[in-house]
């Protein structure tokens, strides 16, 4: 609310325009993002502006579900934007206000250096870089800051002077964050199964992971480099609430990681492994330390709001 002029966007438009990137399903928050800026129109246009809410998800999304969910009584006006936030999606200068929650730790694709048997940084038995050489780390790192560079870029063309995005990610150091180390714990399922010959070693050689876990200075340094934006703010935060007294239900959180990691698994090793796969999984996280009070205790996220600048 502080930082927001919609006397400024007001100026030319009576239609407010919102975008939730990277979460279809980010009701709760888009009701936040509109009392916040209800509340600061003036008195003798409050009847006259109008909300458009954009929902953005990539094109596997069923948006099915995000049409039949739509909260009945919203004061918005609601629709489906398929397609990567590594990339426009929107007409230049029409958005007032972005959104964008954990979506950026996720890369737009795996760099070749991390599959040619020729290059240094060949991840040849692993599928993630945090038991890697630093070569490996290094080739995640800099696919990291290029994707921000193309999201942001994106996000200035689409934002009018003055528009708002805020962004939520995770930003710790990469060995303490327990979903760091069930994606190790994956890696060593898949490494099983491909002992067994229920999957093969080219295939598993051919895999890896695609996120990076960002810290707050390589975030705000490609954020400051990109120029486009102004930093209104920039916080580390500590874990969810709902995790500091008590860890996730492992049962909840298995269905988080099926329904959030399923496709990876099926798009490059085949739907019949899937099951067969969490189900090692979910042996291996219940026998591992990565859901212990203490270790959700690591998780630390960061909070950016960002102005596009006028020029």
């Amino acid at each position: 609310m502080d930082k927001l002029d919609v006397n400024r966007f007001l100026a030319t438009s009576n239609s407010l325009n919102i975008a939730d990137l990277g979460n279809s399903v980010g009701f709760m928050v888009v009701k936040n993002i509109v009392e916040s800026m209800k509340r600061k129109i003036p008195q003798n246009k409050q009847d006259k502006v109008q909300f458009q809410v954009f929902f953005n998800d990539h094109v596997r999304n069923c948006f099915d579900t995000l049409f039949k969910s739509l909260p009945p009584n919203r004061e918005y006006f609601a629709a489906g934007v398929p397609g990567s936030i590594h990339g426009r999606l929107f007409p230049k200068g029409t958005l007032h206000f972005v959104n964008s929650s954990y979506a950026l730790h996720w890369l737009s694709s795996i760099p070749n250096e991390l599959i040619d048997k020729k290059s240094p940084a060949f991840n040849k038995g692993k599928i993630f870089y945090t038991d890697s050489c630093n070569e490996v780390v290094q080739v995640y790192a800099k696919q990291f800051a290029r994707d921000m560079e193309v999201f942001l870029n994106a996000r200035a063309e689409e934002l009018v002077p003055g528009g708002l995005m805020t962004l939520l990610l995770p930003c710790f150091e990469v060995k303490k964050y327990p979903l760091v180390q069930v994606v190790d714990l994956l890696g060593d399922c898949l490494m099983v199964m491909a002992e067994k010959g229920l999957l093969s070693e080219e295939k598993l050689d051919s895999f890896n992971f695609p996120r990076y876990n960002a810290t707050p200075k390589e975030i705000e340094d490609v954020i400051r480099k990109n120029d486009r934006f102004t930093v209104e703010k920039f916080q580390s935060l500590g874990p969810p609430s709902s995790f500091v007294n008590k860890p996730p239900n492992i049962y909840m959180f298995m269905l988080f990681l099926q329904t959030s990691w399923g496709w990876l698994i099926e798009k490059h090793f085949g739907s019949e492994v899937v099951e067969q796969v969490f189900c090692l999984l979910r042996k291996r996280i219940v026998t591992s330390s990565v859901l212990t009070l203490e270790n959700i205790k690591t998780v630390s996220e960061c909070f950016i709001l960002l102005r596009r600048k006028a020029t």
